[in-house]
């Protein structure tokens, strides 16, 4: 990494580390929040370099396809959640009657 400046190791750090907190890559927006940048060029400026160097991989034109290159070849990080084991009951129709006095 010694081609890269102190800020770009940041960034894909940063990138890394959303991406195990979160299970999906930031978009330039979030990469823009998370460093105080005023706008999305200074993202895109960071990232073009990254991309030319070799660090970072994307699809043009679709969301969410920013990648680190270390993730490239390997599987995509598995959802964590809740399991879902079987079903509840929760009863069925229940007719009701008015008291009706002859």
């Amino acid at each position: 990494m010694s081609s890269l400046t102190r800020r770009n190791i940041e960034i894909l750090k940063w990138i890394q580390e959303f991406c195990e907190r979160n299970q999906f890559f930031p978009t330039y927006r979030e990469i823009q929040r998370g460093f105080s940048y005023k706008s999305v060029s200074s993202v895109q400026n960071r990232v073009r370099t990254l991309k030319k160097l070799g660090f970072i991989v994307n699809d043009s034109h679709k969301a969410r396809t920013l990648r680190l290159a270390a993730f490239e070849h390997s599987p995509a990080p598995e959802p964590q959640g809740i399991a879902i084991r079987g079903v509840i009951a929760a009863g069925g129709f229940v007719e009701t009657f008015t008291d009706v006095k002859a």
